[in-house]
C-alpha cells in the first residue's frame, strides 16, 4: 500500500499542476486583455468573471463532501455505497445549478441597476458575455461531482489534466481572439466552452477508472442525502461566509466605482493565485485525513496539522514580504505602469489579508476532513459580517482601497475569534490553542520576520532594493534550523501511518 507521504506528495503535486495552470491563465489573460481592451471593457470583463464565480459558492460544499465520503467508503471497501453517493451528489448539485441559474439570471438581466457605471454602449455586450459565462459555470456544478470523486480516489492527477488543460486551452484561444476582436462575447465563448469540456472529461475518466462510479441514473438515495445535508450544513455557512469575504469585493467596487473595478481585479487576481496555490497544496491532505479518521488515527493527524501550519505560515509570510518589496515592479511588467500604480496599494493590503486568513488553513482542512466543520461556523460568520460592513463603509470614503481595508479588518477579527470560539473547544481534534498558535503559527512566522522587516524598510526608504533578498535568505537559514528541530514529529507521524 502506498505510504501516506507518497499519497499526499502526489496529490499535492497534482493540485499544484492544476493550480499552476489556473495561475498561468490568471496571469496571461489579463496581461493580453489590458492591452487589447479599453479600460471599461476590461473592468466589465472583471465583473463578468466575478458574476460567473458566484456559481462555485453555491455548490453548498458538496464537492468537498463527495471527496470525503468516497475516500472513506473506498477505504472500507463499500463500492455499492460509492455508486449511491455519486448519484445523489450529482442530483443535488443539479438542483444547486438551478438555484445558481436563477440567481445569475437575476444579476445579468438587471446589470444596468447593479452596475450603473457600465457605459450604455457596452451594456448589452456585457450582459450577453456574462450570460455565457454564467451558463458555463452553472453546467459545471453537477460535473464537479466527478472532481470530488477523483480526489476521494486519491487520483488528483486526472483533475489536473482535465481542469488545468481545459483552462489553458480556453485562455490560449481567448488571447488569440482578443487580437482580432474586442468582443466580450467572443472571449466569453472561448473561455466557457473548453472549461465545460474539461468537466465532461472528468466524468468520462471516473467512469473508466471506477466501475461503481458510472452515472447510470439520476436518483437520490435517502441515507446518502441525509449524510450530505448533515455534513454540508456547516460548509454551506462557510461558503456563504466566503461569498461575503471574497466574492463581493469586485462587485462592490463595480457598483460604487466601476472605473476602478479593473484595477482592483488585477490585485485580486494575484492574491487569488496566492490563495489557490496554498489551497492546492493543503487540500491534498483532505482525503488522507478522512481515511485516517476512518482508521482512528487522530493523534497522527494532529501532528501533521501542526507541522503543515508551521510550514504554511512561513511560506505565506515570505511570499507577502516579496510582494511588498517588488510588487509594484512586477505589476508594471505584467499589466503596465498605469494599472500598476492603481493596483499596488490594493495588492499589498489584500496579500496581508490573505496571509492572515491562511494561518489556520491546515486546521480548517482537518476540520472539514473529519466532519467537524460546524465548529468553525462562528468565526467564519464574524469575519464575513465585519468584512461586508467595513467594505461597504470604507468604499464610500476610500474607494477601491477601502474595500481592501474592509477585508483586512475582517481577517484581523477572524483570527482571535477562531481561537476563542473554536480551537480546543467544540471540535473533536483536541488541538490545543498553544499547539496551533505557538507551535504552529508563531514558530512558522518568527524565522521569516527578517525578510518581512527588510521589505517594509525598503518601501519606507525607497532604496536598498536588494535588502529584501538578503532578509529572505536569512529567513530561509533560520527556518531550516527551526524546522529541522521539529522534523522528528513529522517522521514519527508518517512512519506510524504507513
Amino acid at each position: 500500500m502506498r505510504s501516506l507521504r507518497w499519497t499526499v506528495a502526489k496529490n499535492a503535486l497534482s493540485n499544484i499542476v492544476r493550480g499552476g495552470a489556473t495561475a498561468i491563465v490568471a496571469v496571461a489573460l489579463p496581461h493580453f486583455l489590458v492591452h487589447s481592451l479599453d479600460r471599461d471593457r476590461f473592468a466589465a470583463w472583471s465583473l463578468i468573471l466575478q458574476i460567473a464565480a458566484y456559481a462555485s459558492f453555491l455548490d453548498f460544499g458538496l464537492q468537498t463532501a463527495i471527496a470525503r465520503f468516497v475516500a472513506q467508503a473506498l477505504e472500507l471497501g463499500k463500492h455499492e455505497h460509492v455508486r449511491k453517493l455519486i448519484e445523489t451528489a450529482f442530483a443535488m448539485l443539479s438542483i444547486a445549478a438551478l438555484i445558481s441559474l436563477a440567481l445569475l439570471l437575476l444579476i445579468v438581466f438587471h446589470a444596468g441597476i447593479f452596475f450603473y457605471g457600465v457605459p450604455s454602449s457596452i451594456l448589452h455586450e456585457f450582459q450577453v458575455a456574462a450570460l455565457i459565462m454564467a451558463l458555463g459555470a452553472v453546467l459545471l456544478l453537477p460535473l464537479s461531482t466527478f472532481t470530488g470523486v477523483l480526489i476521494g480516489m486519491h487520483q488528483n492527477e486526472f483533475t489536473a489534466y482535465a481542469v488545468g488543460g481545459s483552462r489553458l486551452i480556453g485562455a490560449t484561444i481567448a488571447i488569440i481572439a482578443s487580437h482580432y476582436t474586442r468582443s466580450l462575447i467572443t472571449i466569453a465563448l472561448c473561455v466557457a466552452v473548453p472549461n465545460l469540456l474539461g468537466g465532461l472529461l472528468q466524468m468520462y475518466i471516473v467512469g473508466q477508472r471506477l466501475a461503481s462510479a458510472r452515472l447510470e441514473r439520476l436518483a437520490i438515495d435517502r441515507n446518502a442525502a441525509v449524510g450530505f445535508l448533515h455534513y454540508c450544513a456547516g460548509l454551506t455557512v462557510w461558503a456563504f461566509g466566503m461569498l461575503l469575504v471574497s466574492g463581493l469585493d469586485i462587485t462592490i467596487v463595480g457598483h460604487y466605482q466601476f472605473e476602478s473595478a479593473g484595477y482592483y481585479a488585477v490585485a485580486a487576481t494575484l492574491t487569488s493565485i496566492f490563495a489557490s496555490a496554498n489551497s492546492s497544496i493543503l487540500s491534498a491532505l483532505l482525503a488522507p485525513f478522512a481515511a485516517m479518521q476512518a482508521r482512528g488515527r487522530l493523534d497522527q493527524m494532529r501532528v501533521i496539522v501542526i507541522h503543515a501550519t508551521r510550514i504554511n505560515t512561513f511560506m505565506n509570510v515570505a511570499v507577502t514580504a516579496i510582494v511588498i518589496a517588488y510588487g509594484k515592479m512586477l505589476l508594471g511588467l505584467w499589466v503596465g505602469e498605469i494599472y500598476a500604480k492603481q493596483a499596488y496599494p490594493v495588492l499589498v493590503v489584500l496579500m496581508a489579508t490573505q496571509t492572515l486568513r491562511l494561518f489556520a488553513s491546515g486546521y480548517s482542512i482537518a476540520l472539514i476532513a473529519t466532519g467537524y466543520q460546524n465548529s468553525g461556523i462562528f468565526p467564519v460568520l464574524i469575519e464575513a459580517v465585519v468584512n461586508l460592513v467595513m467594505s461597504l463603509y470604507l468604499v464610500q470614503r476610500r474607494g477601491a482601497l477601502g474595500v481592501a481595508y474592509g477585508s483586512f479588518i475582517g481577517a484581523v477579527v477572524a483570527i482571535p475569534a477562531l481561537f476563542v470560539f473554536c480551537v480546543g473547544i467544540k471540535e473533536g481534534l483536541n488541538i490545543s490553542r498553544f499547539d496551533l498558535g505557538f507551535r504552529g503559527i508563531l514558530v512558522g512566522m518568527l524565522p521569516v520576520l527578517p525578510a518581512f522587516a527588510c521589505a517594509i524598510l525598503v518601501i519606507r526608504l525607497h532604496q536598498f532594493r536588494l535588502l529584501p533578498i538578503v532578509g529572505w535568505l536569512v529567513s530561509i537559514v533560520i527556518g531550516f534550523f527551526v524546522f529541522k528541530l521539529t522534523q522528528r514529529q513529522w517522521s514519527t507521524a508518517t512512519l506510524a501511518a504507513r
